[in-house]
Order: C-alpha cells, then structure tokens, then sequence
C-alpha cells in the first residue's frame, strides 16, 4: 500500500514539474489537487489508525 502511494504521488510531481507552464496548465493545476488529496487521504489514514490504537488500549 505505501509503495502504491508513493509511486502514485512521485507520477504526481513529475506531471506538476511537466505540465505547470502553457497549454497544459490545466493538467498541472488537476495533478496539483490530486496531490493535495492524494495527502489528505494518507493523513486521515494515519489518524484512523492512531485513533483505533488509543480505542483499543482503554478497552
């Protein structure tokens, strides 16, 4: 699963680094949001987990 993000986040930046000036900004902008999601996924990932951990804990 981390291989799958990362390689996944890596084709994000290239595309950025690619496509961020003339005609195809459009896509640089796109691949922006998608990284942006792309974190905000890995992030509430984490904190579900930190949160299932802490249940179990006091259970």
């Amino acid at each position: 699963m981390v291989f799958m993000i990362v390689t996944t986040l890596a084709a994000l930046i290239l595309l950025v680094k690619a496509n961020l000036s003339g005609p195809t900004l459009p896509l640089g902008i796109v691949s922006i949001i998608l990284i942006v999601l792309a974190v905000w996924l890995v992030v509430e990932a984490y904190l579900a987990l930190i949160k299932k951990k802490t249940e179990e804990e006091k259970a």
